[in-house]
Parts: C-alpha cells; structure tokens; sequence
C-alpha cells in the first residue's frame, strides 16, 4: 500500500484541519501543507518551500502570518498525536516505515514553522529567549523572591548564569495526572533550556505530561559543588507537593542534565549534607548522552586526562557517579546515546545500564551508530536517531503510562 492510501485512510479529517486566517501564506488546510509523504531526507527543503514566502525584512512580517505559523504547530502537534501515533502502531512492514517517515517530516514541518515565527518575532525587536521560557506555572526552588533577574538567558535560550534556581511548569492540553521533570544539558557551566527544556518539554506535553523545566545553579566556588544536586532534590520536592502530578513523578535528562537526572535516582553522597533527606519516588526514567562517570578521576577512558574546570565541577563529577551509587529499586529507564558522539563516550550508556540492571530495573537502550552530540529532538538530518522519540513514545506506551 503506498503511504498516501495509508495517510488518506487515517487522517483525512485531521489534515483539513482550518488554519488560521493569514497574509502572505495562501494555504487554507493543513493538507496543503503535508510534506509526509516520500523520504525524509528532504524534508527540511520541502517545509522551507511550503513555508515560503515571508517577506526579506522579518520584521514586516504581519501578525496573521505569525498565526498562521502558530497554527501549523499546534496542527501539526495534533496530527502527530492523534493521526500518525496509532496509525503506526496499527501498521507494520512498509507501511509501517512510510508512517514513521511522515511522522518524521511532520516534525520537521512543526519545527520550520517555530524557527521562523521566532526569527520573525526577532526581527521585530521581542524577547525570543524570554516568549519562550513563558511558562503556566514557576517556582522560586530556594526562596519566595520573585523570579526577576533569577538568572540570565541569551537569544538561543541558553542559560549563563544563576542567580536564583528555579522551576518551570508547563500544562498539557489532556492531562494524563502524571508529570516529569526536565533537565537540560550544558556541561554544568550553562544550560540548554531552550532546545533541551522547553522543547522537550513541549514533547512530552503532547503526551500528556505536566512538564517541569528545571533551572539550576552551576557548581563553582560560589555555589559548591553540591548545588546542582541540591537542586534537583528541591525541584521533585515541589512537583510532589504540588498536586500536578498525582499520577506519578519521572525525570527525564539530557547531556548533563542525563548525569543529573541519573544522580537524582542514586544515594546522596555522605560527603555532603542534604536540605531535602527524602525525595518522591520515580517512576522511570528518561536519559540521554549524559557523562555518567567517564569525567570522574579513576574512570575516564583518557588516559591522563586534566580536570575539568572549575574544581567543583570536577568534585561533582568525582563524588556523582550515578552508574554505580543508584537506590534500588531503580525505576525502568528509557537509555539513548550515540555510538560516535565526539563529548560523551558511549561507554557512559552501557555502564548505566548495567546499573540500572544490578538495581532491577528494566532498562531499554537504544545506541545509535552516528548522531552529534546533544541531538535532542530536532536533528534535521536522515539519520536514524531522528527516531528516538516515537521509540520512547513506544515504550511510555508498552509500560501503560500513556495511551
């Protein structure tokens, strides 16, 4: 069966969905719209085709446009959701591997339209970084201050510094009473939450979950080395008391926020003091191309390796190494890193799922042969990896905590 029979059969309703009235662009359904069909390497030069058009100066781009590209999102969000998820998992063989493929284009479609409602947006003098931190819900993690000036975020919405830690909440359109909290990555000495918080965060709103962006200071000689730690503690404090996700509470990582999310699941080291003794119990977990233990002195794969700057962040590394300190019993984790990544060793994905392992837990481990460091969500190219995801949705689903 070729995919258009596949995607006429499933989707027909959904993908004439009305989008939102519009200046330069013409199309009236987001059925005009679909790149879903064919291969997926294409895909990024066919969403910018479709979505051409914009004026040269972005910042006369009229606000119906804008809407428009909004629209396309949360359109686009629909399909995947209620059209593609099932229709995949119905499906099996070529038809199958079509759907995955138009899964695949529908999110870079999604994307494109982001990215040029927020260049636009740029243009015209708004605060991206900021538009896209707001949030439903935040939380002082430390203090009752008000969030002004917690920290400073530059125009690729990448934390550089913490004056305040503190948490972000996001709402799903249909709440499934569980929520999950989300960690960037950034080496410790800045944070990712743009592509590797809000993002994600975004994702798992799709699914269902309540989504809590952690912000979190940096271990150096004014925070200790603890700080990230603490942290995280505090952040599960408050998802737990406030009444978001009563269904039950997971963590999901990636690069260093994977270590940290790691960390968050093993003993408190008894070098240290913690101002949160108990932390809720996790449910699974999620993490990614995270430097378990391969930064710690006496593990590294380098031979002679310096330290890592500054020294606390190199005693965190040193103290934290989740693979081998993990409570039991460790909750199920969903494990994705690349086999060539140029930061982290691979080497990281099976020593923590050896140790989830040991700690009885059920562990699914995806490695990829080739993928960049900190591939996120939104790798453009035709590269299996790209898959990870809709993999991660398989599992969440398999295990009963979605749909």
């Amino acid at each position: 069966m070729k995919f258009t029979s596949v995607l006429l059969g499933f989707a027909a309703t959904a993908f004439a969905s009305p989008i939102a009235k519009r200046g330069v662009f013409s199309q009236s359904t987001y059925n005009d719209l679909s790149i879903s069909g064919g291969s997926a390497g294409n895909a990024q030069q066919e969403a910018l085709q479709k979505l051409g058009g914009l004026p040269t100066d972005l910042s006369t781009v009229e606000k119906s446009d804008l809407d428009f590209l909004d629209s396309v999102n949360g359109i686009a969000n629909d399909a995947e959701k209620d059209a593609f998820n099932p229709a995949i998992e119905a499906a099996s063989g070529e038809d199958a591997d079509a759907l995955q493929r138009g899964k695949i284009k529908n999110k870079v479609l999604k994307l494109t339209a982001t990215v040029l409602k927020l260049e636009a947006q740029q243009a015209q003098g708004e605060d991206v970084a900021d538009n896209m931190l707001e949030s439903d819900q935040s939380w002082p993690l430390w203090d009752n201050d008000s969030l002004d000036g917690a920290f400073d975020i530059n125009d690729n919405a990448v934390v550089t510094k913490v004056n305040r830690p503190c948490l972000f909440g996001y709402r799903p359109t249909k709440p499934n009473g569980r929520g999950i909290l989300v960690i960037g990555g950034g080496g410790y000495v800045e944070l990712m939450v743009g592509r590797e918080g809000v993002a994600v965060a975004k994702w798992l709103n799709s699914l269902g979950f309540y989504a809590f962006v952690l912000v979190h200071r940096f271990p150096n000689s004014e925070t200790g080395p603890q700080a990230p730690l603490d942290d995280g503690r505090r952040a599960l404090k408050i998802m737990a008391e406030s009444g978001l996700a009563p269904g039950g509470i997971s963590i999901c990582g990636l690069s260093s926020g994977g270590h940290l999310g790691a960390a968050l699941l093993a003993k408190y080291p008894q070098v240290w003091t913690s101002p949160d003794p108990k932390v809720p119990q996790i449910e699974f977990a999620i993490l990614g191309y995270g430097p378990i233990s391969t930064n710690a002195v006496g593990r590294t794969i380098i031979e002679n390796k310096p330290p890592l700057p500054p020294q606390e962040k190199q005693e965190f590394y040193n103290v934290v190494q989740p693979d081998v300190q993990l409570r039991s019993p460790a909750p199920p984790a969903f494990i994705v890193y690349s086999n060539n990544d140029p930061v982290v060793p691979v080497v990281n994905a099976y020593r923590l799922a050896e140790g989830f392992t040991k700690n009885g837990a059920s562990v699914e481990l995806h490695v990829f042969a080739d993928a960049p460091h900190g591939f996120a969500l939104d790798s453009h190219k035709d590269l299996p990896v790209t898959k990870w995801p809709s993999m991660c949705e398989a599992w969440l689903r398999q295990h009963k905590w979605i749909e």
